[in-house]
């Protein structure tokens, strides 16, 4: 019901502002915006969400051209001060780029972009492959963060399964093979586990585009947007509003800031920044973030294959003695 919903309010807003009766309203319009972005967590409900990004993209043009309308007539009321007009201009190139990138990543989701993927990671430098396992020998076994980190090693395998392309690169074999060596034959299991994980997250979240240089871009100018927004409007004359608006406005520049916030430093304690500073390099960085994770065990949340709520074979297969039909 959201982009129902905010067609109807961006209508509403249209009307109401010309009353008079609620003038910061037109400011809340790119609210609406940033909100309709989403979580990071998620963006499609089903793989054909995926499939319909075409009509995500309609959808979010007709939004923007409805808050820019709004806008517009904020700014034709001529009766705002210019702090406030800038303060809104921030939150609605925020909230464009926060829902353009929602359907960025429901378009990397499709198939076809799968098919066409590319590895991301140049895990070359001067010729040598950055191996996550490079100088471990037996001894300590792997934790599950250095699990995970084979996994974003083995990225353009496991999605290159996704398209039907069964080609493994000789430095992965070595690093599965080491990993067995190291942990045992549930090396693999746990392998898979994570490949699973990171699987779900192209699919189903932001995580196609939040680690490229457009998302890392994305991840610096909401919070920035939405702090420069706060302050204007803290600092603009206020005399003019209403009491209720000026609360409602505070309340939306607040939760707006959280989120943000607590979004960039989500996306840059998550597994696929490790594997982004791991791949350019940046190996102490790399462990500074993974020890945060350790601490925080963020690792094994993923390591529940139950956690992708698909249908199940193994069920099928322990049912089978109760269905003839299955069983044949």
């Amino acid at each position: 019901m959201a982009d129902y919903t905010a067609i109807y309010a961006l209508g509403h807003m249209s009307i109401s502002s010309r009353s008079g009766g609620h003038q910061l309203m037109p400011f809340w319009a790119p609210f609406l915006l940033l909100h309709l972005g989403g979580p990071d967590t998620i963006t499609a409900y089903a793989f054909q969400d995926n499939q319909l990004w075409l009509r995500h993209l309609l959808t979010l043009v007709v939004q923007v051209i409805g808050a820019a309308y709004v806008l517009f007539q904020f700014v034709a009321v001529g009766r705002n001060s210019s702090t406030l007009l800038v303060a809104a201009a921030l939150m609605f190139i925020s909230g464009c780029l926060k829902y353009g990138e929602r359907t960025w990543a429901l378009k990397c989701g499709h198939m076809d972009s799968i098919t066409s993927y590319q590895h991301r990671y140049d895990y070359k430098q001067g010729g040598v492959h950055r191996n996550p396992y490079q100088g471990r020998e037996g001894g300590n076994k792997l934790d599950t963060e250095e699990v995970l980190l084979a996994a974003h090693y083995t990225q353009s395998f496991w999605q290159g399964l996704l398209a039907d392309l069964y080609v493994m690169q000789a430095s992965q074999y070595d690093v599965v093979r080491q990993g067995i060596r190291l942990n045992g034959d549930l090396y693999l299991y746990e392998l898979i586990g994570m490949q699973l994980s990171l699987m779900y997250d192209i699919l189903y979240t932001k995580a196609a585009v939040i680690h490229t240089w457009c998302g890392f871009c994305i991840r610096i100018i909401s919070p920035l947007s939405a702090a420069a927004a706060f302050l204007l409007f803290q600092f603009s004359g206020k005399d003019a509003y209403s009491r209720v608006d000026i609360v409602i406005t505070y309340v939306l520049l607040v939760g707006a800031l959280v989120l943000e916030v607590a979004s960039s430093l989500r996306a840059g304690g998550s597994s696929w920044a490790c594997a982004t500073l791991h791949a350019r390099g940046w190996h102490r960085l790399c462990s500074a973030v993974m020890r945060v994770r350790r601490l925080l065990k963020a690792a094994e949340r993923r390591a529940c294959l139950n956690s992708i709520g698909q249908y199940n074979l193994l069920d099928i297969c322990t049912d089978a003695k109760d269905d003839p039909e299955v069983r044949w």
